[in-house]
């Protein structure tokens, strides 16, 4: 068992008692919590999530890549999208499709109150190294 486990399977360590701890985007934690375990914001804060769609500059089909995001952002596709994979949705016109038992789970909207205490990840430049050394300890248990 290690102390601590990071994404992209860290909930499933929890759920099978290979870590105690880890971090996980929300949407996936909430969507696989069973009755023994819980998703929490660190009293603290915590990094703040951040989706995007971009197209690249020499994509081969910007217009079918514009379409799709087109079709991505109606309301209603959006907010189907954000209820069957229990993520929140950023689109505020698909707000009121949402689910209310997920509209009001905060877990997955959390409070302005926890949102004030979240960061966005910023490059730490010459202290990777560091950085990097602490986070293979924490990982290990140490």
């Amino acid at each position: 068992m290690i102390g601590f486990y990071g994404s992209p399977d860290s909930v499933a360590k929890v759920l099978s008692g290979d870590a105690w701890v880890a971090i996980a985007y929300n949407g996936d934690a909430v969507a696989k919590l069973d009755e023994n375990t819980d998703f929490v914001v660190p009293k603290e804060g915590t990094i703040i999530w951040v989706d995007a769609m971009t197209v690249p500059a020499k994509a081969p089909n910007p217009e079918g890549a514009y379409k799709f995001m087109d079709f991505i952002l109606r309301p209603d596709v959006g907010a189907q999208l954000s209820n069957y994979l229990e993520y929140a949705t950023p689109n505020e016109a698909s707000l009121a499709s949402i689910k209310p038992e997920m509209w009001s789970d905060p877990r997955v909207y959390p409070p302005e109150s926890q949102t004030a205490k979240m960061v966005m990840l910023e490059d730490v430049r010459e202290a990777t190294t560091l950085y990097d050394q602490v986070w293979t300890r924490v990982k290990a248990g140490e």
